[in-house]
């Protein structure tokens, strides 16, 4: 595999979502009006970027209900970047999500059912 969409070193998996894909998440998730979000495996925030417009000038504020976690600290500048606040390092180890009213992810493949599990 390409190591550009496959970074398995430190133990990391890192699968980029496709543009498309994730811009299809959140058209689904339009019309639930969700007050506060949680991407628990945010990478470089490909998934993230789905929600954007590009018909409309991007800024930070963009972001302003959605919190991420990524255990891979590489890719905490990225996500910065976009303007999302960073709320840990792990998901599984998060104590609750109580406050989010809505989770998406694309969760590592090793331990894909333990995020959906969790994130339930």
């Amino acid at each position: 595999m390409n190591a550009k969409f496959n970074d398995t070193h430190n133990g990391f998996q890192y699968y980029p979502t496709p543009i498309d894909l994730a811009a299809r998440v959140w058209k689904k998730l339009k019309d639930r009006h969700p007050s506060r979000v949680l991407e628990p495996s945010a990478g470089k925030g490909h998934l993230l970027k789905g929600k954007l417009n590009p018909r409309y000038e991007y800024s930070k504020e963009y972001f302003h209900n959605i919190d991420c976690c990524e255990i891979d600290v590489r890719h905490h500048a990225d996500l910065r970047e976009l303007g999302v606040k960073i709320v840990g390092h792990d998901f599984l180890a998060m104590e609750s999500g109580a406050c989010y009213s809505a989770i998406v992810g694309n969760p590592p493949f090793h331990s894909g059912e333990k995020h959906v599990l969790k994130a339930w």
